[in-house]
């Protein structure tokens, strides 16, 4: 089994060392609206989703749970961000993202 640094940076550019799953995020952003930033803000809901299925308690959670809560927001599915910001909430309750 591979650690969580791996799949977490796995396809990233070792110059920055973002992961892949915030590239896509960032991309989305860029792109704004249209058909491209959909399938863009897709691969990203993917990335984070298999992320949190198979490190739901890993070192990187409280990140990416914040992260994966903000791009879901972004793309109107309020419940599941609520869901993962009760999550970074209940993983660090004075933490940078629980303010």
């Amino acid at each position: 089994m591979y650690g969580t640094d791996l799949i977490v940076f796995f396809g990233s550019n070792p110059a920055n060392d973002q992961p892949v799953m915030t590239k896509y995020l960032h991309e989305a952003k860029k792109l704004g609206t249209g058909a491209n930033a959909k399938e863009t803000y897709k691969l990203a809901y993917k990335a984070y989703s298999v992320y949190l299925s198979e490190f739901p308690d890993g070192k990187h959670a409280y990140d990416v749970r914040y992260a994966f809560g903000e791009l879901l927001y972004k793309i109107k599915r309020y419940d599941e961000a609520y869901k993962q910001y009760m999550a970074v909430v209940k993983i660090d309750n004075k933490g940078k993202h629980s303010r």
